[in-house]
């Protein structure tokens, strides 16, 4: 039997050492019964609708979130180059707004200057995700 060691090789707290050596042991039990393909075939035949209508779920979110996501990109582009436009040729009534303030105008550029590569990236992200449970 391997000793039970963290992953930055400290051994655990007592009461989780003998938790895990209970499971491990429980682990090694059911390995060894002549029945194992049979209980894991029972297991799979029931887990396996549940498992699918979630896949199936989370494929649908994954896909619905990276739509929304894009959309929020494409929105944001416009903004952000209206935006650095009135930053880099303002009207002297435009310097007032442009004061450095919580919901000025500099701080909403900044916040669109990484919007909408984040919405992108993170669509990116949500078509992988609904890829994976599609597979």
């Amino acid at each position: 039997m391997h000793p039970l060691l963290s992953a930055a090789d400290h051994p655990p707290p007592e009461k989780t050492e003998v938790v895990l050596t209970a499971l491990r042991g429980c682990a090694e039990h059911v390995a060894q019964r002549a029945d194992l393909p049979a209980i894991l075939a029972t297991s799979r035949r029931r887990d396996t609708p549940g498992l699918l209508r979630f896949l199936t779920w989370s494929a649908s979110y994954h896909q619905a979130e990276a739509v929304r996501l894009e959309r929020e990109a494409r929105t944001a582009l416009p903004a952000r180059t209206a935006a650095r436009w009135l930053a880099l040729s303002p009207h002297p009534v435009l310097l007032l707004m442009l004061a450095d303030r919580p919901d000025s105008l500099p701080q909403k550029i900044r916040r669109l200057q990484w919007w909408a590569p984040y919405c992108v990236d993170a669509a990116a992200e949500e078509h992988e995700r609904a890829r994976r449970a599609q597979e």
